[in-house]
């Protein structure tokens, strides 16, 4: 895990292509199981799973990791999956998420 944490401070790119590829090796998922709704930063796709059909969406909780300030494909998740309870995990730039969502103030990083 460090040596992970280590490439993804040095080489952001090479960390999320080893990522990538350590998920379709251990994690039998295509891109059609997948929902993506886009956040208008940088043109970055949240990625989620998709609901089984039936699921009963009152027990439905989204967890979303780096708010960084916008809250737009949140948005779009509560639009699909209205029922579901929304939670963002961001230590400093939340936006407006608070409006949909459960903030939580955390963050992995490096301290100074």
């Amino acid at each position: 895990m460090k040596e992970a944490a280590k490439l993804h401070y040095n080489d952001a790119d090479r960390f999320f292509s080893k990522f990538s590829d350590c998920l379709k090796t251990h994690i039998p998922i295509n891109d059609t199981q997948l929902d993506f709704f886009n956040n208008r930063v940088n043109d970055e796709n949240k990625v989620f799973l998709t609901m089984a059909e039936g699921y009963q969406q009152k027990t439905c909780k989204w967890l979303t990791a780096g708010i960084g300030g916008s809250s737009r494909a949140e948005e779009l998740v509560l639009n699909k999956y209205s029922n579901c309870e929304i939670y963002g995990v961001d230590p400093t730039n939340v936006g407006n998420f608070s409006k949909i969502g459960k903030v939580l103030p955390f963050g992995v990083g490096k301290c100074k």
